[in-house]
C-alpha cells in the first residue's frame, strides 16, 4: 500500500492507494515543522487520520509539505511519520517538488505556489534546480494568503481602509482589536490566521481598494521572484494552490503584462501525483 501527502501551512490531503490501486483520500491539518513539532504532529495523525488502522500495511510514503526545506525539518516529519507508519519506506521532501512534480512531471518549467504561501523554483523535469526563496509571511511570501492577510488587518487597525470595506469587515468577522493582536502574536498558526481572510477579498473585487492591493501582491511576487529566474519569458510558468486558483483570470492578465506564458494553473496538486505514483 502506497500513502501520499500534501501539505500545506493550513492543510494536508492524504491519499491512500491500496494493493488494488485504488484512491481513497483523507484530510488533516497543515502539518509544517516551522509551526509545529514531532509530537504535535504525530498527535495530529493519530487524531485526524483514519489511515493508522492500515499502519502495518503501508510500504511507502511521499510527503511533500511546506516548511519541510532544511534537513532537521524533514527529519521531524520524517520521525513522526515511523512512529505511526513503522514498516514504511518514508520520503519527505517541500510542498515546492510536490508541486513541480504536479504541474510539469518530467518536463521543464518555472513551478509557483500561491497558497496560504507562496514558493516558487526552476524545475528541470526531475529536480527543483533552482530555488528562489520567499522567506515567510513576515519577511515576504509576497502574493500568498498570509500576506494579503496581513495587509487587509494593517489596513483595518489603522484606519486606512474604505469605511465601506471596514464596515463589512466589521460585519462578517465581529473580531475586536485585542481579539486581532492574540491570534497574530500569541495563538498558534498566525500565517493561518492571516490567510483566513481571503474570502473577503474574494467576495470584494469590485472594490478598487481590493482590486488594487491584489494587483501590488502578484506583481511583486512575479518582479521579486518570477522574473529572476533566468530565461523566464521563454519557460512555462505554471501555479498550484488556492490563491492563485481563485484569482487566475487576474494572475494570468497581470502575468501577460510581465511578458510570462502561465498556460496552467490549479487548485490542488494531488490529483497529478496520484497519476504519477499509482502506476
Amino acid at each position: 500500500m502506497l500513502l501520499i501527502a500534501d501539505s500545506g501551512s493550513t492543510k494536508t490531503d492524504w491519499v491512500l492507494i491500496d494493493t488494488n490501486k485504488d484512491a481513497y483520500k483523507y484530510h488533516t491539518a497543515g502539518l509544517n515543522p516551522n509551526f509545529i513539532d514531532g509530537k504535535g504532529i504525530h498527535k495530529e495523525i493519530l487524531k485526524s487520520l483514519p489511515l493508522t488502522i492500515f499502519a502495518k500495511s503501508i510500504e511507502n510514503i511521499y510527503f511533500f509539505g511546506a516548511g519541510c526545506f532544511a534537513k532537521d525539518r524533514k527529519e521531524i516529519v520524517k520521525s513522526s511519520l515511523k512512529s505511526i507508519f513503522f514498516n514504511a519506506n518514508i520520503e519527505v521532501d517541500t510542498d515546492m517538488v510536490g508541486a513541480a512534480k504536479a504541474l510539469f512531471n518530467n518536463e521543464s518549467g518555472i513551478a509557483a505556489i500561491l497558497g496560504t504561501g507562496s514558493n516558487t523554483c526552476l524545475w528541470d523535469g526531475v529536480n527543483c534546480m533552482k530555488n528562489i526563496r520567499t522567506h515567510g509571511f513576515i519577511l515576504g511570501d509576497e502574493g500568498s494568503g498570509a500576506y494579503f492577510g496581513l495587509i487587509l488587518i494593517k489596513a483595518y487597525l489603522n484606519g486606512s481602509l474604505p469605511n465601506d470595506l471596514k464596515e463589512k469587515f466589521e460585519d462578517k468577522y465581529k473580531l475586536s482589536v485585542d481579539q486581532i493582536i492574540n491570534n497574530v502574536y500569541s495563538q498558534p498558526f498566525p500565517n493561518r490566521f492571516l490567510a483566513s481572510f481571503m474570502p473577503f477579498y474574494s467576495e470584494n473585487t469590485e472594490s478598487p481598494f481590493i482590486l488594487d492591493q491584489l494587483e501590488k501582491g502578484f506583481n511583486d511576487f512575479i518582479r521579486k521572484y518570477l522574473l529572476k529566474y533566468e530565461d523566464c519569458k521563454n519557460n512555462k510558468v505554471r501555479f498550484v494552490g488556492s490563491v492563485a486558483f481563485h484569482f487566475k483570470e487576474l494572475l494570468i492578465a497581470i502575468g501577460q503584462k510581465n511578458n510570462l506564458i502561465i498556460d496552467e494553473v490549479i487548485n490542488h496538486p494531488m490529483d497529478k501525483l496520484v497519476e504519477i505514483y499509482n502506476k
